[in-house]
């Protein structure tokens, strides 16, 4: 990759680095009451009568992320940045989403997985005053070991006839956008917004098929 974080003094701006041997699988837990809750006491926590889950694929609800780097009140020339190392691995669950945002600069070069979800990456304008004018410097870049996927993928439901039951979701969305500045994706870079193909079952009449 050709990118090079500007020189600036890290106190004046924001930076936001996710280091290459991260690994970040965002899901979101449930809680399950204990058996006998009608006879519990008033007056506890929660935690005296619920336990924490993660629910089966099919009953999860999505998770959503957002990493800013915004440095408000300082010249957009040393404005935050927001970097994905080489090696760093996102992933969140179906229809889940991350968002990445600066003002100066984002360098995406790990791999981000939303099935089904979405990925925005988005470079704001500058404050009118603290506009410093044009930074070379300032870009969204996906670099060449990246990897932003939000291909559609199937979900099947348990059930007692071993039936394929489910659904199988389209592609989600990826939006690289730079309000100033530019945008730059490396041609070794992957990505995928395909949609998925699987089996199911369907009703045929009202009926489950046999």
């Amino acid at each position: 990759s050709a990118f090079q974080p500007r020189e600036a003094d890290a106190a004046a701006r924001d930076i936001i680095q996710i280091l290459g041997d991260v690994e970040l699988n965002a899901l979101v837990y449930s809680r399950l009451l204990n058996a006998g809750i009608a006879a519990q006491a008033s007056g506890g926590t929660i935690d005296a009568f619920s336990t924490v889950i993660l629910p089966e694929v099919f009953r999860r609800r999505s998770a959503s992320l957002s990493f800013g780097a915004t440095s408000f009140g300082t010249s957009s020339a040393n404005a935050g940045s927001v970097t994905v190392q080489e090696g760093a691995r996102l992933s969140t669950g179906i229809g889940g989403a991350f968002a990445f945002s600066s003002r100066g600069s984002i360098l995406v070069d790990g791999s981000i997985s939303a099935p089904s979800g979405r990925i925005d990456v988005k470079l704001n304008s500058p404050a009118a005053d603290n506009d410093a004018g044009f930074v070379e410097a300032q870009r969204v870049e996906i670099g060449e070991h990246a990897s932003l996927s939000t291909a559609g993928t199937a979900v099947y439901t348990p059930n007692d006839l071993n039936l394929l039951r489910g659904t199988v979701s389209a592609g989600g969305a990826i939006s690289l956008a730079a309000d100033r500045g530019s945008v730059v994706i490396a041609k070794e870079s992957t990505l995928d917004v395909s949609g998925a193909a699987a089996p199911v079952d369907i009703l045929i009449d009202g009926k489950d098929p046999s």
